[in-house]
């Protein structure tokens, strides 16, 4: 059963501290557990956020439809775009990793 929380506080509070702690409880149970941290830096990188939660599940973009797999492979530049792919091949891409990963069911 997937579980969500949401922790406010002001810098320094402990925040990332419990993050920390609760993934790595996670981890102890056997949940897998994916992480994405934002930084000033990357900013301005189209999907860089996401390409820190989804690159763990990259290997498993095989068993993606061809069209969401090379919308995927692009945006992380895996690969070259093999022509014009609007947003949706991309979404339905990382959804369905993140299904798969989640212990969703095949891929369709």
């Amino acid at each position: 059963m997937a579980r969500t929380a949401l922790l406010l506080g002001e810098a320094g509070s402990g925040k990332t501290a419990l993050l920390e702690a609760a993934a790595e409880y996670a981890r102890r149970v056997g949940t897998r557990v994916l992480l994405s941290r934002g930084c000033e830096v990357e900013a301005e990188q189209s999907f860089a956020g996401l390409h820190q939660l989804v690159r763990p599940l990259l290997p498993e973009a095989g068993a993606l439809p061809a069209h969401q797999r090379e919308a995927v492979e692009a945006a992380f530049g895996i690969a070259a775009a093999t022509g014009p792919h609007g947003p949706a091949p991309l979404r339905i891409g990382v959804l369905n990793l993140l299904a798969g990963a989640a212990g969703g069911g095949p891929f369709s």
